[in-house]
């Protein structure tokens, strides 16, 4: 869903509505590739059936939003979009029973705002769930993306195929010949601490060979944070005072939830293989910890822990949990595909044994945060030197 990004203008004067349709209308318009039920929009491929519901749920979902005039249309448009992919993981009926998920409780925005974060607001009495992302936090992790995956200089084999290596050597090789991805974001740091935008870079073209790994990289990355904080939605139903930390309990618990939804959701919409949707949510964390590692640098002159806020876990606890949850919650078997994920109800205190399969799999998960933190390794002493220069940070961050 992401070949580009644009930026976008507010409606004058009025809703953001009728754009935002308009961008999901034009997401609707798939073509037929020969293959009964399956269509293609750019270079992907989708089950019909499935791509018209998402279509539609993410169209009623930006509806019932109802966005004024500050919303970025493109934007909110594409994060319903990957909302209702999370709305889809679960199926509506039970043979006979039609089931009610919850789903329609949900309202989603964003908001222009300088920091990288997403925040969900339960109105219990009123039984809906306001969902906010910033806009800083979508850029970013787009930015943080783009380099990563340049940093690869994926190719097209003679089978059509994309292939990628993400190995530490490869990709340092990478930019000791183009230093491109670096460059980028560095200067993606330097537009949201210094001149107080994050958008260093709009309205560019991806390369086709670049679009196919980055495009499910960045929008699972979405897909995750909009699911976390769905989780908090579910969330507020609970009764989070017998556990021991309560607050950081629900953090762990709307993270198990983004987990579950997203790889559920990669299987069944996207025939995704659940390595790809956790790498999402590991992604999204390391975009984070590089957001937070660069302020430091350029606060202090060094990487400073942050105290523990009591609610958060670290971003690199975090990311491990993601592989813990879903290891707790699924059977899979690579060998027989997406199709083969299966959810499962494992007993309290259930740990994951340490065999091939799952370090093969947290290998796979840990690929994208590990060649953007390559990146970061070139990017910190640019960082460091503006330290020692006494640049002066944008007064939003003093």
């Amino acid at each position: 869903m992401h070949p580009t990004k644009t930026s976008a203008s507010p409606a004058s004067g009025g809703s953001t509505l009728a754009p935002a349709l308009a961008w999901l209308e034009e997401q609707g318009k798939l073509t037929p590739t020969g293959v009964p039920g399956k269509v293609k929009r750019g270079p992907f491929t989708y089950d019909r059936k499935l791509e018209q519901q998402r279509i539609a749920r993410a169209k009623a979902l930006v509806q019932r939003s109802d966005p004024g005039p500050f919303e970025d249309p493109v934007y909110l448009a594409m994060l319903a979009y990957q909302a209702a992919s999370l709305e889809l993981a679960f199926p509506k009926r039970l043979g006979d029973k039609r089931i009610d998920h919850g789903w329609s409780r949900f309202l989603l925005g964003t908001i222009h705002s300088r920091e990288l974060n997403a925040m969900a607001q339960a109105f219990i009495a009123h039984n809906y769930t306001v969902v906010l992302l910033c806009s800083a936090l979508v850029e970013f992790i787009y930015q943080a993306a783009k380099a990563a995956v340049a940093a690869t200089n994926p190719t097209r084999g003679s089978d059509n195929r994309v292939y990628v290596i993400a190995t530490k050597e490869h990709v340092t090789a990478q930019l000791a010949k183009d230093a491109g991805p670096v460059e980028r974001l560095y200067r993606t740091l330097e537009a949201y601490f210094f001149d107080g935008y994050p958008r260093a870079f709009a309205n560019e073209q991806v390369p086709i060979v670049q679009q196919l790994p980055l495009s499910p990289l960045v929008g699972l990355a979405e897909r995750w944070v909009i699911g976390h904080e769905f989780g908090h939605g579910f969330a507020a139903e609970l009764d989070w005072q017998r556990a021991p930390n309560p607050a950081m309990a629900e953090e762990y618990f709307a993270d198990e939830q983004a987990t579950i939804l997203t790889a559920l959701s990669a299987a069944r919409i996207d025939d995704m293989a659940p390595e790809f949707a956790l790498a999402g949510g590991a992604f999204a964390l390391a975009s984070l910890e590089v957001f937070q590692r660069a302020l430091s640098v350029l606060r202090h002159g060094r990487v400073v822990q942050a105290p523990s806020d009591g609610i958060h876990p670290t971003n690199q606890a975090r990311a491990d949990h993601i592989v813990d949850t879903f290891e707790r919650y699924f059977d899979a078997d690579p060998e027989q595909g997406p199709a083969s994920l299966r959810f499962v109800l494992r007993p309290d205190g259930w740990k994951p044994t340490d065999g091939e399969l799952g370090r093969s799999r947290r290998e796979m998960v840990s690929r994208w945060p590990n060649v953007l933190y390559v990146i970061w390794d070139q990017v910190h002493p640019q960082l460091l030197r503006d330290f020692e220069n006494k640049r002066s940070l944008h007064s939003m961050w003093k």
